[in-house]
């Protein structure tokens, strides 16, 4: 399933293994899933759910002590999944506005910004650095998040 403008992130379906995550092989989906993706992504909505209630961002603040970003920070394999749901733009709604801009380097983290007022230029090599340095990396694209739902805008790596 593809994310609204995205050119290079897609959604998967898998599973944990012993050795992490797995991704279903056709037959083995259908299988497990005799009504298909619908099937699937609710069961999956269902555990980020879960999985965002736990979840506890470290606000970083630039000098004047106003919140720059959101960093959420995970091992779990469901963390860069949680940006799909909406109740994670309802997490940060209050505290960076209606609009989110938001960037998942690696399985394992998630930078949230407010839409209106960012600095994401300024950290852009940052980002490129997590994505290329990651043993599990997700996506260079940003996303924006607002009461439509999800959409991809653009591209971190792109030159």
């Amino acid at each position: 399933m593809i994310i609204p403008g995205a050119r290079n992130t897609v959604y998967s379906a898998g599973y944990m293994g012993s050795l992490g995550v797995i991704h279903y092989k056709a037959e083995e989906f259908r299988r497990n899933f005799k009504y298909g993706w619908k099937q699937f992504r609710e069961h999956a909505l269902n555990d980020a759910a879960k999985h965002l209630e736990k979840i506890s961002p470290v606000l970083i603040k630039n000098p004047e002590n106003k919140v720059e970003y959101a960093l959420i920070q995970s091992d779990n394999p469901l963390t860069s999944s949680t940006i799909v749901l909406p109740q994670f733009r309802k997490k940060f709604k209050d505290l960076l506005g209606p609009e989110l801009l938001v960037i998942v380097p690696n399985r394992s983290t998630i930078l949230v910004f407010s839409g209106s007022e960012n600095n994401l230029n300024f950290y852009k090599k940052t980002f490129i650095n997590m994505f290329k340095d990651s043993i599990y990396p997700v996506s260079r694209e940003i996303f924006r998040i607002n009461g439509s739902g999800i959409r991809a805008i653009g591209d971190y790596g792109a030159k």
